[in-house]
């Protein structure tokens, strides 16, 4: 089998007609991963074939909104969807702290939809997210695994956010790294060691400085 990479989004937090907001897609036979879930992403799986239901884990790589808006689209179109109540929970795999936090309350405030929708639907009123929370690794450590493909989570440098990691997956077929926002680091030059495929978020150093100066802080945290 054949390890397919495809980016969902590569915008940023300023919209852009053609672009959806950071995502990479990750699939090998069955197996379908998804990293970030920017705005659009759930657009951007349709436009790919994929349904929500075909998701077998969701990772976030740290809790800016830019990274995370897509997320309660995906998983509320995943609870409207599952008309028998049938489909497995979806894992989201997370480091602890802020980006938990996030994903333990998303669903607050769609309380009285939620309680609406199951009255009238004749089901229960709970979106199926698992979350499978981590802390932040010194070294690359496996999170998360199915079968043959298993993904390692490693520490990246953006503070000042908390909590920030890169992910790698491992398949028979090869090895795929996914940054998440990061400057350039050791961290990233041992979680990325040996791989194939490296999906590296970066920014254009050239356009970051075209701006007023108070709005040039994005190059202290994001790689060139």
């Amino acid at each position: 089998m054949t390890t397919i990479v495809t980016t969902t989004g590569t915008g940023t937090p300023v919209p852009h007609r053609d672009r959806a907001g950071p995502g990479t897609h990750v699939q090998y036979g069955d197996v379908r991963l998804q990293f970030d879930v920017g705005r659009m992403t759930l657009n951007r799986l349709v436009q790919m074939d994929v349904g929500v239901a075909e998701l077998s884990a969701i990772f976030l790589t740290h809790y800016h909104s830019d990274h995370v808006v897509g997320l309660t689209d995906v998983m509320l179109t995943h609870w409207v969807m599952d008309w028998g109540g049938e489909w497995s929970a979806i894992p989201i795999v997370a480091p602890n702290g802020h980006t938990t936090d996030f994903v333990d309350r998303m669903f607050s405030i769609w309380d009285n939809d939620l309680a609406v929708r199951s009255l009238h639907g004749g089901r229960p009123a709970e979106p199926k997210a698992a979350i499978v929370g981590f802390d932040v690794p010194d070294s690359p450590t496996e999170v998360w695994s199915s079968g043959d493909v298993r993904v390692l989570a490693g520490q990246v440098r953006h503070e000042p956010v908390e909590g920030a990691v890169g992910y790698r997956v491992e398949t028979p077929d090869g090895v795929v790294v996914i940054s998440g926002d990061t400057i350039v680091c050791d961290e990233m030059a041992e979680l990325s060691a040996g791989a194939d495929v490296i999906v590296y978020e970066a920014m254009r150093l050239d356009h970051i400085m075209q701006r007023p100066e108070n709005s040039r802080y994005i190059k202290d945290y994001h790689a060139d």
